[in-house]
């Protein structure tokens, strides 16, 4: 016992002298036994101030004294605790200050997360654990034990270790001693750990007073870590067991799929071992949510086990003549093994749509002029368009070109030229793709009316026919413009024009009208100004054989063709000339100087597995320099997936969507919005985004938000109904408060018959960082509809109206208040329930609405 003591004692010296020559100056010593009977107590510490080394200041890790001199001390037990600490708090916070009245280690509980996921095998799992104290807050330099059981999967990789890292590993507190045990010590600080890659996707957030640990596992199977505090003494809430299940399978879920009214459209989900062949032993559920469209064969729920080569797929057809887009929920499934270890449950989720629509074609001119000079050039544009949901294949343009006029030049070139047809062979159109051509036609030498007309056909059997008059005539007043065929980016262009009367008497009133395209942008005009008009020197008067100079100058803005139509007419309107002038804009040997383009990302800092979140983008030109060919890349990480954007997006590759944005002017910015959904837990899951131009200019941001671990189903047996819904509900819009209060209605049908039993799930959650109280509910029926079942707390309807006994408390982040509600409607129709919550920090009511459509039996 002695030598025990003498151990201890020259081990606590040392200790001191080592932290002394290293900088730290807050040192926890055991305390001098009073009595005497021994040099120093073990069971009790004292906390001993040190001076600081300048000279090895860079060495501390520890703070600094707040005082040069320790504070007086008050008087035992008549000192009253300091307003505002928090003795027993219902959540535990990082990053405050420990009420120093009492030991929160004692009674402290420890909490872990997860504590239970599903992880791909061969992937490293993180779990974080800290001790959070009686008083509410985690508590900091805590030893933290983790032990993987005997017959669990995988092994332990690292510890987390904490900063002080010069010291050696015995004095830090963390160490892996095997495969199957570590243990580390709660951090002194908020600290990002990184995997040690360049990207952020993968880095994760330990909070100051957690430990982490991360576990991987070559094999499919479970793995069971227990979690210790051994500091705490309330055995109940000092460990916990953390479960990990390791699947051996990689997933694709299938695309969104567009079809022709009528077809049957195949969805594949693409399930493979990392080995490449097919995961047999999964399952997956398609769930269709609309009654616009069944499975062939009949039902909107169907589950299809993996097959031998890695898919499972199933055919949807219409239920209706109706067309539009249905949306498919799909979930992936590993059912329960045989010898029971492993329960059902739940890998993942993904949702996709079917689209029905018809094939369309449309062939509109939209520009060209509606008098010309004779033997004069005449400039026709008109587009080609697919308007439909769907491609078309093998479209072909025919212009048919007037007697006495002449086909000159065509952008894009013509496939055929045979007089008097030209042909454009397009081939496939994709939905909504337009193609513009223009057309270069000499005027008849004759005064007369024309008509050009273009027809546009496809395999679909579509066919599409516009035309467009001209009227020939012999003018007086005669055009000759010059000009640089080609310019820089961001130059002027100038057009020198001279206006000549050839005829014998002199013209009054001759204008002057330049009509130019979005590329350009008048020297003196306004910024949305596409057309600039003035009259000729001396009032517009023109005397016979005279020639009057003028000039007209643009600033070049976009690279590419850019054109003007210039028109010169008298105040008679008997007299007019027109022509077209096109310049080619270069782009420039380096971008401007001071061209730059920002984008920025919003989202929820934390979801739920299976809920969905708006995620906002932003991009934004903060020059007076105009950008093009922006394009926007949006990157989603695998535990997410995207349900839904405006402007629609293009998924380049897995997980990858792109929005091409096209032109921004100076100072203008647009948004983009996402709809993303959780389908997989992760302690920091990283939605990146970027954004190009054409002018090299680039910028990067992305948001993190937390995933709750993935649920367990639990095993179905054989007699048990399966689930209208892989979440077992429909989950309805949400209401949520400032203070963080949230309602929604869940709904267990999509759709109902009248007499059957329709039921509701109202859900109340507190996802603010205080507690609530006093919490009221108030669900609202059509009249008549008669309830079947209501939870006890509620009271007798009464004009549609129930009402529930409040909630007294409800804890910061609690959730999962359910109240299930049955009801079975006697008339067909729109079946709506409203649910309405109060509480003494919501004092507004927050409203959520469900709905269900009850039909006729047939």
């Amino acid at each position: 016992m002695l030598d025990n003591r003498i151990m201890q004692h020259r081990q606590a010296l040392g200790t001191l002298l080592l932290l002394v020559i290293s900088g730290c100056q807050s040192v926890r010593l055991p305390a001098i036994d009073p009595s005497g009977e021994s040099f120093l107590l073990t069971d009790r510490s004292t906390t001993v101030i040190l001076p600081d080394v300048g000279r090895l200041d860079h060495w501390s890790c520890l703070p600094k004294p707040a005082f040069s001199q320790p504070r007086a001390v008050p008087p035992c037990g008549t000192d009253p605790p300091p307003p505002g600490s928090i003795l027993f708090a219902d959540e535990c916070v990082d990053g405050r200050l420990k009420n120093k009245y009492e030991d929160p280690i004692k009674n402290g509980t420890l909490h872990v997360d997860p504590e239970q996921t599903v992880a791909r095998v061969g992937s490293e799992v993180v779990l974080r654990a800290g001790l959070c104290g009686s008083d509410g807050y985690l508590v900091t330099k805590q030893p933290i034990e983790w032990t993987l059981s005997q017959e669990s999967k995988g092994h332990i990789v690292s510890v987390g270790d904490p900063s002080c890292s010069f010291l050696p590993a015995a004095l830090r507190g963390a160490r892996k001693f095997s495969g199957n045990y570590a243990v580390g010590r709660t951090s002194s600080r908020h600290e990002t750990v990184t995997r040690g890659t360049a990207v952020r996707r993968d880095d994760f957030d330990v909070a100051k007073g957690q430990n982490w640990v991360s576990i991987t596992s070559p094999e499919a199977g479970v793995s069971h870590i227990t979690v210790w505090a051994p500091k705490a003494e309330n055995w109940d809430r000092r460990r916990s067991t953390v479960t990990i299940h390791w699947v051996d399978a990689e997933w694709q879920f299938p695309p969104s799929v567009v079809a022709a009214d009528g077809q049957p459209i195949r969805l594949v989900t693409k399930v493979r071992r990392r080995s490449g062949v097919g995961a047999e032993s999964m399952r997956v559920r398609y769930v269709i949510e609309d009654d616009r469209a069944r499975f062939v064969g009949g039902g909107y729920e169907r589950e299809v086990p993996v097959s031998a080569s890695g898919e499972a797929a199933v055919e949807i057809e219409q239920a209706t003549d109706q067309g539009g887009t249905v949306r498919v929920n799909v979930t992936l499934i590993r059912p329960a093994t045989s010898s029971s270890d492993l329960p059902n449950m739940i890998l993942s989720k993904g949702v996709t749509t079917v689209t029905w629509t018809a094939p369309a074609l449309d062939l509109k001119f939209t520009a060209g002029p509606q008098m010309a000079n004779r033997e004069g050039s005449t400039i026709y544009r008109f587009e080609v368009h697919n308007p439909g949901k769907m491609a078309i294949t093998n479209a072909v343009v025919d212009l048919r070109v007037p007697d006495g006029m002449r086909f000159v030049m065509a952008t894009p070139p013509p496939t055929a030229n045979v007089e008097p047809n030209v042909r454009w062979n397009l081939g496939d159109l994709a939905a909504s793709a337009v193609v513009q051509i223009e057309v270069e036609l000499q005027a008849p030498n004759s005064n007369v009316s024309v008509r050009i007309c273009a027809d546009a056909r496809c395999d679909e059997g579509l066919v599409a026919t516009d035309c467009y008059d001209t009227e020939i005539f012999t003018s007086n007043l005669q055009l000759e413009v010059r000009h640089d065929p080609t310019v820089v980016q961001g130059q002027v262009i100038e057009f020198s024009i001279d206006v000549t009367n050839t005829g014998p008497i002199a013209l009054n009133g001759v204008t002057l009208t330049a009509i130019y395209d979005d590329g350009l942008q008048h020297k003196f005009g306004k910024k949305n100004d596409r057309a600039v008009q003035s009259l000729t020197p001396n009032g517009g008067r023109i005397e016979a054989g005279q020639t009057v100079p003028l000039p007209l100058r643009f600033n070049a803005l976009v690279i590419g063709r850019q054109c003007v139509t210039i028109e010169v007419i008298d105040q008679t309107k008997t007299d007019r000339v027109s022509q077209r002038y096109c310049v080619d804009v270069q782009p420039p040997s380096a971008p401007p100087a001071n061209a730059d383009i920002q984008v920025r990302i919003t989202g929820p800092n934390q979801l739920i597995v299976g809920d969905a979140e708006f995620y906002k983008i932003t991009v934004t030109n903060p020059t007076n320099v105009p950008l093009t060919g922006v394009k926007v890349i949006q990157r989603v990480p695998q535990e997410m997936a995207l349900v839904a954007s405006n402007p629609n997006a293009n998924e380049a590759q897995l997980g990858t969507f792109e929005w091409s944005v096209g032109r921004l002017e100076p100072r203008e910015s647009v948004a983009i919005d996402t709809r993303l959904r959780a389908i997989a837990a992760s302690p920091g899951a990283l939605v990146e985004v970027s954004v190009q131009s054409n002018e090299r200019e680039e910028d990067h941001d992305s948001v993190k938000t937390r995933i709750v671990a993935a649920q367990v189903e639990p095993e179905r047996q054989p007699d048990d109904p399966a689930p209208a819904n892989p979440d077992g509900a429909d989950r309805g819009p949400a209401s949520i408060g400032e203070n963080g209060l949230r309602v929604s209605i869940d709904r267990l049908n999509v759709f109902a018959a009248v007499g059957e039993t329709v039921v509701f799930i109202v859900r109340i959650e507190n996802r603010g960082d205080r507690p609530d109280r006093d919490v009221e509910l108030k669900v609202t029926l059509p009249d008549r509809v008669p309830v079947v079942s209501a939870p006890a707390s509620a009271s007798r309807p009464r004009n549609g109206i129930i009402r529930f006994e409040p909630i007294r408390t409800l804890r910061a982040g609690e959730k999962n208040v359910e109240f299930r509600i049955e009801v079975r409607p006697k008339v067909p129709g729109e079946l709506k329930i409203d649910a309405a919550v109060t509480s003494w920090r919501q004092k507004k009511p927050l409203v959520a609405n469900q709905t269900v459509s009850v039909i006729n039996r047939d």
